[in-house]
């Protein structure tokens, strides 16, 4: 992959590396128009993702990165998620910003709090309304880990999330044959559970009885049928009853 870093004026350098690789950006270009180079963004206004002069970055396309100067009268507002950035811009300091305009972070087995300024918070410092920034500020997400509940019905699975100690669906399937019996926590036990409360993890297991094969028998003056009420298949005997000694007998 290609990362174009643009420099001072229209100066800019291509580095190449493989996808996922490391790659150090370059040092400060020094100072234009009275700003400082502090490093780039991945967009040409000052927004999106931010790296600092000399930090490493792990490319997995090619990229762009526009020069960052500093400005006395402007801050820096960055958005993450643990070490990774989700986006950032920069605003006049002593600005309100609405966290409402900020679209909300998404994560498989996770819910969304809010935001905070440590990035090991479990309870959010913001969850809406307006933030003041006076100085480069990053917010950092805070998740709340949801449990997961697996359902397996024998064929396939199927994964629902829930917040923990609420309470689970106990869903009912239907298969050609079978009597769904209920979930059972256990792959190798018979027993079914009636209700569940999702304070961890679970794995449930459909459990199914078999629907008994039976045949119900008519009679007439020309044939004998015959029907499997498991597979509605017919087998049928067009012999006159009085004859023992040849049966055509056909199935459809």
């Amino acid at each position: 992959v290609t990362v174009k870093i643009h420099l001072k004026g229209t100066d800019y350098e291509n580095k190449t590396t493989y996808a996922g690789e490391s790659l150090t950006l370059p040092d400060s270009v020094g100072t234009e128009n009275g700003r400082t180079h502090e490093g780039w963004t991945t967009n040409s206004n000052g927004t999106g993702s931010f790296y600092a002069v000399k930090s490493v970055i792990y490319p997995t396309s090619s990229m762009e990165l526009f020069t960052y100067w500093s400005d006395p009268e402007m801050v820096r507002l960055t958005f993450k998620d643990g070490n990774e950035t989700i986006t950032g811009l920069n605003i006049v300091k002593t600005t309100e910003y609405n966290l409402s305009d900020v679209d909300e972070p998404e994560k498989v087995g996770y819910r969304f709090k809010g935001w905070s300024n440590s990035p090991s918070a479990t309870i959010p410092g913001y969850s809406s309304g307006i933030v003041t920034v006076n100085s480069d500020t990053t917010l950092y997400a805070v998740w709340e880990r949801l449990m997961k509940i697996t359902f397996n019905d024998g064929d396939d699975t199927d994964e629902e999330y829930l917040v923990k100690n609420s309470a689970v669906t106990l869903r009912t399937l239907t298969k050609d044959g079978y009597e769904f019996k209920g979930w059972g926590k256990s792959i190798t036990s018979d027993s079914v559970i009636t209700s569940l409360i999702a304070d961890k993890d679970y794995d449930l297991y459909a459990k199914w009885e078999e629907i008994p094969k039976t045949t119900d028998i008519s009679i007439t003056d020309t044939e004998v049928k015959a029907t499997d009420t498991k597979t509605d298949t017919e087998v049928k005997s067009t012999e006159d009853k009085t004859d023992t000694k040849d049966t055509d007998v056909s199935y459809k």
